[in-house]
């Protein structure tokens, strides 16, 4: 399963109107290695979510067409920066994680700036199509 944000990430809450789409993806601890993905700089979620995300979900993995579309020249400057991101409670999140960049859709289709958000088994599901 994967949404469409439209103005949900940003450098800065304050930042103006941007109408990129980020992809939305539930992802758990063992998905960048079950999927074969490639972490460009820092890691992934734990096992024990409650490690990573306490109570307002503070941490957040992001694609190398997120990070650039957030402004940051590489993955490893975007490493422990903070971003804005409208989600279910907590905005201010820390990015622990780049993926490089691959396909999830159509390689007809360019890769879309991507946040793999951590499932939390609250009725989400954590699917690659």
């Amino acid at each position: 399963m994967n949404f469409t944000l439209v103005n949900e990430a940003k450098r800065h809450k304050l930042d103006p109107y941007d109408p990129t789409r980020f992809k939305l993806l539930f992802i758990d601890h063992n998905n960048v290695d079950l999927y074969g993905l490639t972490l460009k700089a820092g890691r992934t979620y734990r096992e024990d979510p409650k490690k990573d995300w306490g109570e307002n979900n503070a941490v957040i993995v992001l694609n190398e067409a997120a990070i650039q579309q957030l402004g940051f020249k590489s993955a490893e400057e975007a490493l422990h920066e903070h971003i804005w991101l409208n989600l279910w409670g907590s905005e201010d999140r820390e990015i622990i994680g780049v993926v490089e960049d691959h396909y999830h859709e159509s390689v007809k289709t360019a890769v879309a700036p991507t946040i793999y958000y951590p499932n939390n088994g609250a009725a989400q599901q954590s699917i690659f199509q």
